[in-house]
């Protein structure tokens, strides 16, 4: 991990269950995290077993996006960028106003 940032990106599928009909709904799930990599342990390696590796990052933006069952039109549950000043949840922008006044 070199003085770049990094972006990971989480694709999955959220299921709930719709009252009126007792049946399942899939609507996909994406969450983009970007940040700067802040330190690794590596853990220790041994034969067979898992290393116990962890990685920490100072996250500087998140983006959680539920799409609709047909994947079209995502909405955006948060996206946080703290170094171009978005903060937008469930759809509304907590910054514009103040912004717009500076």
């Amino acid at each position: 991990m070199g003085p770049a940032p990094h972006t990971l990106t989480i694709r999955t599928d959220q299921h709930s269950t719709e009252t009126a009909n007792r049946g399942v709904k899939s609507r996909p799930l994406k969450v983009v995290v970007r940040g700067w990599h802040k330190s690794v342990d590596l853990g220790k390696f041994q034969a067979a077993n898992p290393t116990e590796t962890t990685v920490s990052l100072e996250v500087f933006y998140i983006k959680i996006e539920l799409a609709s069952s047909t994947g079209k039109n995502g909405n955006v549950l948060l996206e946080l960028d703290k170094y171009n000043e978005i903060f937008i949840v469930n759809g509304v922008d907590y910054l514009a106003e103040v912004l717009a006044n500076t």
